[in-house]
């Protein structure tokens, strides 16, 4: 959908990285018994194309920020689609 693929995964790495660290919309979503969980949405255009990113990822209680569980969907704008994708992000 965006064209990011393994060998230029960086792009999306530090999207998310700049849109967690530029934004106050990350959403605290409450302690799972593990950490609390964080979710954040952005839109995110590469080459004139733009999705909506959807992140989430837990704050172990034992950590001050490591995120942990990771978890990434790209989705699409049309609206009947429900398309996403799940990565991995280290």
């Amino acid at each position: 959908m965006l064209g990011i693929t393994r060998s230029n995964q960086q792009v999306l790495r530090e999207a998310i990285l700049a849109a967690a660290v530029n934004s106050d919309e990350a959403e605290a979503l409450g302690d799972n018994g593990h950490g609390t969980v964080y979710v954040l949405r952005f839109p995110l255009t590469i080459t004139h194309r733009t999705a909506m990113i959807l992140t989430a990822w837990i704050i172990r209680h034992e950590e001050d920020f490591s995120p942990f569980d990771n978890l990434l969907y790209i989705m699409t704008h049309e609206p009947k689609a429900r398309h996403a994708r799940r990565s991995c992000i280290a």
